[in-house]
């Protein structure tokens, strides 16, 4: 299994143009990468606080938003959203 996401990583890697990655980021405007950070953290909160008010336990809100996070990051790797099934089982 590892090899097959090493090859495919590689053959990924591959055909991406790093020159024009490099070219476009630099024309971006970086005053926008804190504040898209900073709305995006804001997002994780208010959806920790959500799951809080909707789960009614004793969990810490700073647990609740590592939980969120972990839960987004899976969602992202994996078809099917399957990081949204993770939040019961953490």
């Amino acid at each position: 299994m590892t090899f097959v996401f090493l090859v495919g990583t590689i053959y990924y890697f591959s055909s991406v143009d790093f020159y024009k990655i490099v070219e476009v980021l630099s024309k971006s405007n970086y005053f926008l990468i804190p504040v898209a950070v900073g709305i995006l953290l804001f997002n994780i909160f208010l959806k920790s606080l959500r799951l809080k008010v909707l789960s009614s336990s004793k969990i810490s809100l700073n647990s609740f938003f590592m939980i969120q996070t972990i839960s987004i990051f899976l969602a992202s790797l994996t078809p099917g959203r399957i990081g949204e099934f993770v939040k019961i089982y953490l």
